[in-house]
């Protein structure tokens, strides 16, 4: 599998002064083999003058200018952990800059040990911190208060009382295995961090945003309590929740559910000003992206997908949907999340059969794009962070290129067709991933009889679908009913469809196919 070329490029230490940033980002880049940058020196370099004579002189807005242009400036081939400034994240141009290319570790201390540190004697002359003249405790906990949602907007902290290497080797736990996933829906940036145990993640994206309404927060109630604790209650410490919880599944997508929700959020006060979180499945976070598209004419998403399914489609890429009478995703909005925190450790408590039904998802994309990876999927790979960053990368790729869906987006739906009617013929009972392999295998079958696509490809598709527990046919009163809403699928146009096909692994097709031939095809091809 290739490597993702999403992951996290740099390191970068924030905290209080005394808190030992750059001390830490010399120790962790010697054991990484890497170079550190102290930011204060980088300005101090581009300027000619220190931070101090800098505030001095043309005070502190000016200095953070001239920091900002100095990170602006890093090269990340070059610059591998970055210490930060005192101050740095008290700008959000500059929390703007350091999310956009890296992992943001925060070191924590309290007031008194930041005191006995500051009062050192190596930590002085006076003067050299301007903005903090008075290194006494009092001083100090007023410094930390007025930047405490600053120093929150991180996305790991560290306990920094210990000695450098100790405080290192948490660092570089916390980094671990951790990708950062730009994901582009035109003029929109979503943040997508990928890593173990990032529940203090969300604390770091809401205050990066700032809400100055009430947080809204819709859950899937399947989650464990005590898994859910641990994403929110960090979060309730710093704002007001409004927790509204749903069933889960398709039921949370029934447009009354929206309505209800929109409801209770007003109720609750909430509005642009505040930020929605999804914390669920794929339904979940479709949910929570149309409350967001409408909560005041628009309000910042926020998505903790919980679903192997919703890791690695429903959570990226903007689009928000609900369902209707005739068929499923009919009502919908682009409005993408914020930032997306995948982690694979909340897939834990999934039932197999979810867990195996979010995997088509996965042996889609890699179909699509990666052959490598589908080899890895199909013969039963970890869910490592690394393959769900490189899932991630592929569909950022193409939604990059085609934010609306007006070309390359079109081949994310491989498998779609049909699977939307099962799912609408069997009332939902059908999970979305048993039945999106359904319809891969079904235009698996239909391609290699019509030359599309080789023998060898099929097979290879069939039996990876199968060697993972997917279904690869449905009963034929079922498929007989599923055909009869292909009609009312968002692809079609008329009397025409757009249908994906495959040449062979990662070359995809787009064919445009009168609807009675895509409906007699299903049928011959999509049974059991």
């Amino acid at each position: 599998m290739t490597t993702p070329s999403a992951s996290a490029s740099i390191v970068f230490l924030a905290g209080p002064p005394g808190a030992g940033k750059s001390t830490t980002a010399v120790e962790t880049a010697r054991r990484l083999g890497v170079k550190a940058t102290d930011l204060d020196e980088v300005v101090e370099r581009i300027t000619g003058r220190s931070p101090a004579e800098l505030i001095g002189s043309e005070g502190e807005a000016a200095f953070r200018e001239r920091e900002l242009e100095a990170l602006r400036a890093l090269d990340a081939s070059e610059n591998k952990v970055v210490a930060l400034g005192g101050g740095t994240l008290t700008r959000t141009a500059a929390r703007d800059e350091v999310r956009a290319r890296g992992v943001v570790v925060g070191l924590e201390l309290s007031a008194e040990a930041l005191c006995t540190r500051l009062t050192a004697p190596e930590n002085q002359p006076a003067g050299r911190r301007p903005l903090l003249a008075d290194p006494s405790v009092d001083a100090i906990r007023g410094l930390l208060e007025r930047r405490r949602k600053a120093y929150a907007t991180v996305d790991r902290q560290v306990d920094a009382t210990a000695t450098v290497p100790s405080v290192s080797d948490a660092v570089m736990g916390a980094v671990e295995d951790t990708f950062i996933v730009p994901a582009a829906v035109g003029d929109r940036r979503s943040r997508v961090l990928v890593g173990r145990g990032i529940e203090r993640s969300l604390l770091g994206a809401v205050a990066h945003i700032d809400p100055r309404r009430p947080v809204v927060v819709i859950a899937d109630a399947g989650i464990p309590a005590d898994v859910r604790a641990r994403w929110l209650t960090p979060l309730s410490a710093f704002y007001e929740l409004v927790v509204i919880e749903g069933p889960g599944g398709e039921a949370m997508k029934a447009w009354s559910m929206l309505g209800d929700v929109l409801e209770r959020a007003l109720a609750g006060n909430a509005g642009r000003q505040s930020v929605v979180i999804g914390i669920g499945g794929g339904a979940t976070c479709d949910l929570a992206g149309m409350v967001a598209a409408l909560l005041g004419r628009g309000a910042p998403l926020v998505f903790v997908p919980s679903t192997l399914l919703a890791q690695v489609d429903a959570s990226v890429g903007g689009k928000a949907a609900v369902n209707a009478s005739i068929g499923r995703n009919l009502i919908g909005a682009f409005h993408a999340a914020n930032d997306v925190l995948i982690d694979p450790d909340l897939l834990a408590s999934l039932p197999p059969a979810e867990r195996r039904s979010g995997l088509a998802e996965l042996v889609k994309m890699a179909a699509l794009f990666d052959a490598a990876l589908f080899t890895q999927v199909v013969e039963g790979a970890e869910l490592t962070p690394a393959l769900l960053a490189r899932a991630i990368e592929l569909k950022a790729n193409v939604v990059r290129i085609d934010p609306y869906e007006r070309h390359e987006r079109k081949l994310l739906n491989f498998g779609h067709t049909l699977a939307h009617g099962i799912e609408a013929a069997s009332d939902y009972e059908w999970r979305h991933g048993d039945a999106v392999a359904v319809g891969m295998a079904a235009v698996a079958r239909w391609s290699a009889a019509e030359g599309w696509m080789t023998p060898d490809t099929r097979d290879r598709l069939i039996d990876g679908l199968t060697r993972i527990g997917l279904p690869v046919g449905v009963p034929r009163d079922l498929l007989n009913r599923a055909v009869r809403f292909l009609g009312h699928d968002k692809k079609a146009d008329g009397s025409t469809i757009t249908v994906v096909t495959l040449q062979a692994l990662a070359q995809p097709n787009l064919r445009e196919i009168s609807l009675d031939s895509v409906r007699r095809s299903m049928i011959r091809h999509g049974g059991e």
